[in-house]
């Protein structure tokens, strides 16, 4: 022993293989080093007998020695090889080795010698001890070949997997290991399984003379006649001359196999609800019992793995149920699970698609489930087996329809039975009762069996009571038929009630489900609270849903929900806690904090499309308050939300939403914008200008004009409706235009390099026909405001090309569809946004005629009165005037304007120049303006005098 375990110390064992005694007192030992001598009294090994030398005394407790042994220091031996000298007292070498670790020994086990007869030298002549011990001091050596030595070869049973209730045979070889024939008996004897204790001879044998190295093999036919559950057998040789009985004995388990089916997979949840653990229900439907000691459950997908069920004894009956859980919480889920339950940590099943295989202890499958999408999984419902005499297939599964969703450890909610009476629901009318409301209840009671179930009574209990509030008697419900009670006994529903049915009848298969309770509570009716207001589209990312209390009454919105119906449904509760809400108060659910704002609850309840979507909001019972679908006739605007216009019209009416009119897009936890807005009288507002067909680099446009008294008009909300189907916004908010005062439609950005950037000025994209187009303005709540149907026809027909032109309102008095009142710019710059309209004329203009600012006038080009401007004042409008100047003697000298488009009034320079650019001589001179109406009737004539001095 060289490389010994502490606190073993190193030793070495001496043999005497002489036929005398050797006396091995001052023998030599040495390491090549070093020497020591055995210094003791005189010892004497006898032949065939063994010597052991150690340098501790531990060794002797530890392997419970006794014979010769020396306790005396020897030179340390290296665990990685050395060299062992023995030598006499004169130093002459008796036996010798230099051994090597890789001959064996290490780790506390001891190099053993294999024959005496082969020099010590030959590494094949050592090997490491298999001992149980590690080690065989004052003992023959466990690698050493025995005089007597007999041993299993082989032991094994016939079948080695019995099918359960078959005979078993046992098949027994032994082998002479030793030099010398032997006697021997073979004996079969069954063990308690659990604790290996002997039970009984089951058969044994005597052999007599095995002759040395030979082999014999003995047959035990019908060993065991009837396998009915697992067995543990010890096979065992026994001889009084046996040198080593480590090989005469082997244990043998067997365990029966079952028939495929006789233990089915009956029921399994594989996604179950929050907090509660996935478990298998298995069912025996064999005749005899079965142990599912050592069975396994398997998965098949993603990482497929097994797991051994238990591994102590657990014997299911005929017909009898057991439920395997990964997690003792099932009970916290099922308030009576009547069959054994096992806590057992196997493979997680996927909740998409996976199998269960379910394998006896041998490893061979008993009964398997495979699943996939197609089998409609839901959270928290088992799958049942429907017959428990057909294949684990799709076809013979479904989901519970158990009031507890599963019935783990009892039959069946949709196992096919014959007769199968229960409570299928409880209504009761209304639905959603409010406060001290009368209700009705209606009973449903269902046969799930194959054959008609007679006499069934039926009682119903109220808040648990233990005397029934009603009972009735049902004569018969035929195969997979129901029928409904309906109680004509009225109940005043307070906050709630508890309502239990049970039925009974003497035919029942199955009890379990013969009861079923239900808690009805009264809440708030329909359009208590109201959806008020959406931001769909904001600016910032944070989307949210205003709320309106319109119970008239306090609300609590713990366990309120809400529904987003786009992309796909999805509710979330909006509060497990206490929220109160005041009556006429607002409250806003949002996808992030609001600042500043009260009642806000941050939820995630999905993303709000742009387009089409709906929202629901529902109470703790799961009543619909209110609800809104929308589309894209809901005029969604970006940075703006849709506020509900009246909240006593219905929440489904497009046109009872608009668009914010709030400067800040929103009005969030206040009143709504809209709800706010006046209605206006027709001609408040009238359109007073119309550029339809506008020079290059310039956009339409049109001009409006407040004409009321003393009022200002608020133009939000209001619309400008074109052909009867184009809608444009006036202004996306609240704007006042004071009496008046101009406001300006244009159909892009151009128009700020004619008008300026001003506040009356709104930008909207649109088109505008050259050919005429039906414009309608409306208020916000679709008053006719104005109306007319502009055309090309309404130019002045003097003007050849009008591009460029706009068409201007006459006067605010005259009707706006009447085509008089229009006619054509004659400013320059072809149309008068935001001012007063160049042919504007006023009623009940009398003076008529020409004047001039100056007159007489000298253009002498000192600085000083060297222009006069002609002014004149017509009695129709528009007209094309033509203004010429003539001399004292009648002689035409100069033409000012000829033909030119006019309105009402209009002025002129005159310079004192002639046609040619000469300076007229100082004298009398005769003005002459003459104009014809846009009707081409009217005419007019005017002449005055105008003197051109010289200053002295």
């Amino acid at each position: 022993m060289y490389a010994p375990v502490s606190p073993e110390p190193e030793w070495f064992e001496i043999y005497n293989s002489a036929n005398n005694e050797i006396n091995i007192n001052r023998f030599l030992v040495s390491d090549g080093k070093d020497t020591i001598q055995i210094d003791t009294t005189v010892i004497y090994i006898q032949p065939k007998e063994y010597a052991l030398v150690a340098n501790d005394t531990f060794v002797t407790t530890k392997y419970n020695l006794e014979g010769t042994i020396i306790i005396q220091p020897f030179p340390s031996l290296s665990n990685s090889g050395d060299k062992l000298f023995i030598c006499d007292s004169l130093g002459r070498t008796i036996d010798s080795v230099e051994f090597k670790s890789s001959w064996g020994g290490t780790r506390g086990k001891s190099l053993e010698r294999i024959s005496e007869y082969t020099t010590t030298i030959d590494s094949s002549n050592w090997n490491e001890s298999n001992d149980e011990r590690g080690a065989t001091p004052l003992r023959i050596n466990s690698v050493s070949q025995k005089l007597f030595d007999i041993a299993i070869d082989t032991a094994y049973f016939q079948p080695s997997i019995p099918k359960l209730n078959t005979e078993v045979n046992l098949y027994l070889t032994a082998k002479n290991n030793g030099r010398k024939a032997i006697d021997f008996t073979a004996s079969v004897i069954e063990l308690n399984f659990t604790d290996s204790t002997e039970i009984k001879t089951l058969a044994s044998k005597h052999l007599s003379s095995v002759d040395s190295a030979s082999s014999i093999t003995m047959e035990f036919p019908k060993l065991i006649e009837s396998i009915d559950d697992k067995k543990l057998v010890k096979v065992l040789l026994t001889s009084d001359k046996d040198q080593d009985t480590s090989n005469n004995m082997e244990f043998l388990p067997l365990i029966p196999s079952y028939l495929r089916g006789d233990v089915i997979v009956n029921e399994f949840m594989i996604y179950p609800a929050p907090g509660e653990p996935e478990w298998i229900e298995l069912l025996n439907i064999s005749n005899d019992t079965v142990n599912i000691f050592d069975w396994q459950i398997a998965d098949q997908l993603t990482h497929p793995s097994q797991r051994i069920i238990n591994n102590s004894e657990v014997k299911l009956l005929p017909g009898e149920y057991l439920v395997i859980a990964k997690d003792s919480s099932i009970y916290d889920f099922h308030r009576h699970i009547p069959s054994k339950v096992i806590i057992s940590d196997f493979p997680n099943m996927n909740n998409d698609a996976d199998a269960i295989i379910i394998k006896d202890a041998n490893g061979i499958s008993v009964d398997s489930v495979f699943y996939d999408q197609s089998w409609d999984i839901m959270r928290g419902y088992s799958f049942e087996r429907i017959d428990k005499n057909v294949a684990s297939g799709k076809n013979n599964f479904g989901l519970s329809t158990d009031t507890e969703q599963s019935t783990p450890g009892r039959i069946n909610s949709i196992a096919k039975v014959q007769r199968d009476s229960f409570i299928k629901n409880i209504l009761i009318t209304p639905s959603f009762p409010g406060y001290n409301e009368e209700i009705n209840f209606k009973i449903i009671i269902a046969n799930r069996g194959s054959e008609k179930i007679s006499n069934i009574l039926i009682d119903v209990y109220l808040n648990q009571t233990n005397s029934p509030w009603y009972s009735s008697n049902v004569a018969n419900i035929n195969p997979f038929d129901s029928t409904t009670i309906i109680i004509d006994k009225q109940y005043s529903l307070l906050d709630s009630v508890v309502v239990t049915a049970t039925v009974s009848s003497i035919e029942d298969e199955n009890i379990y489900n013969n009861s079923y309770s239900k808690t009805f509570y009264s809440g708030l009716t329909k359009n208590s609270v109201l959806i008020n207001e959406i931001m769909i589209s904001p600016s910032d990312g944070n989307e949210w849903i205003e709320f309106f209390n319109n119970s008239g009454k306090r609300i609590n919105l713990k366990n309120y929900s809400i529904q987003n119906l786009s992309p796909s449904l999805s509710s979330e509760v909006l509060t497990s806690n206490d929220f109160f809400i005041e009556s006429d108060d607002y409250f806003i659910l949002a996808t992030d904090t609001i600042k500043g704002i009260n009642n806000q609850i941050v939820i995630d309840f999905g993303s709000l499309s742009e387009s089409n979507d709906g929202i629901v909001i529902k109470d703790f019972r799961g009543s619909t308050l209110d609800s809104l679908f929308y589309n894209n006739d809901f005029n969604i605007k970006r940075g703006r939300s849709i506020e509900r216009i009246d909240k006593n019209e219905r929440t489904a009416f497009f046109d009872n939403w608009y668009p914010s009119l709030d400067p800040t897009g929103n009005t969030c936890g206040k009143d709504n914008s809209v709800e706010l807005l006046s209605s206006y009288n027709n001609n408040e507002i009238l359109i007073n200008e119309i550029m339809y067909d506008p020079s290059q680099g310039k956009c339409e446009y049109i001009e409006f004009y407040n004409n009321s008294s003393n009022k200002e008009v608020n133009l939000g909300g209001m619309q400008l409706i074109k052909n009867d189907s184009i809608t444009i916004e006036l202004s996306p908010q609240y704007f006042y235009l004071h009496p008046n005062e101009f406001f300006l439609l244009a159909s892009d950005s151009s128009i700020i390099d004619w008008v300026g950037k001003i506040y009356n000025l709104q930008i909207e994209k649109f088109t505008l026909s050259n050919t005429g187009d039906k414009l309608l303005l409306t208020d916000f709540y679709g008053n006719e405001i104005d109306y007319l149907e502009y055309s090309p026809k309404w130019h002045f027909q003097g003007i050849i090309d009008t591009k460029g032109k706009s068409l201007e309102r006459l006067n605010y008095s005259l009707p706006s569809n009447f085509p008089d009142t229009w006619s054509s710019c004659v400013s320059p710059e072809g149309g008068t946004p935001l001012k007063l309209n160049s042919v504007y004329t006023k009623e009940g203009m009398t003076t008529k005629g020409l004047s001039f600012s100056v007159n007489p006038f000298s253009p002498d080009g000192d600085g000083f009165e060297d222009f006069t401007l002609i002014k004149y004042s017509l009695s129709s409008s528009p007209s094309l005037v033509r203004i010429r100047i003539f001399d004292d003697l009648g002689r035409l000298v100069r033409t000012l304007s000829d033909s030119k488009p006019s309105g009402q009034t209009g002025e002129i320079v005159f310079d004192g120049l002639s046609d040619d650019g000469k300076h007229l001589r100082v004298g009398m001179y005769i003005v002459l303006l003459e104009a014809i109406g846009n009707d081409g009737k009217t005419f007019e004539s005017f002449k005055k005098v105008l003197v051109i001095a010289t200053k002295f």
